[in-house]
């Protein structure tokens, strides 16, 4: 009996990850057009550096495989694969979306203001 392994196609589903209260989707597909002529397609994971999504506490989700930031650093004696999931920032090495916790990077939340006896001028 052989296990033949089916390649995958464009549009293919790679998995479902839940991350700090947000879902994403991974499917497979190509991020360029000249990607194409290499060939099988690859998981496309969504652009958090452009499109950046915070949790709760304002903490920006970042993909293992991101470029790092300016503030990316590497624990001493580990060597740097220039990606997040080595940055000592990344939450959990082990997880495919996870949260940076530089606090360069943390979104401040904004105050809510309440004033009392109504809008003053």
């Amino acid at each position: 009996m052989t296990n033949a392994y089916k390649l995958p196609k464009e549009g293919d589903l790679y998995m479902v990850i839940d991350s700090h209260g947000h879902t994403f989707e991974l499917i497979y597909g190509y991020y360029e057009e000249t990607d194409r002529a290499r060939g099988e397609p690859v998981v496309i994971y969504p652009d958090l550096k452009n499109s950046p999504i915070f949790t709760k506490e304002g903490y920006p989700l970042v993909t293992a495989v991101q470029i790092p930031c300016e503030n990316y650093k590497v624990e001493q004696g580990h060597t740097p694969e220039e990606c997040c999931s080595d940055c000592i920032y990344y939450s959990d090495s082990k997880k495919e979306i996870d949260i940076c916790l530089c606090k360069k990077k943390r979104k401040q939340t904004e105050a809510i203001e309440t004033r009392v006896g109504g809008d003053e001028e």
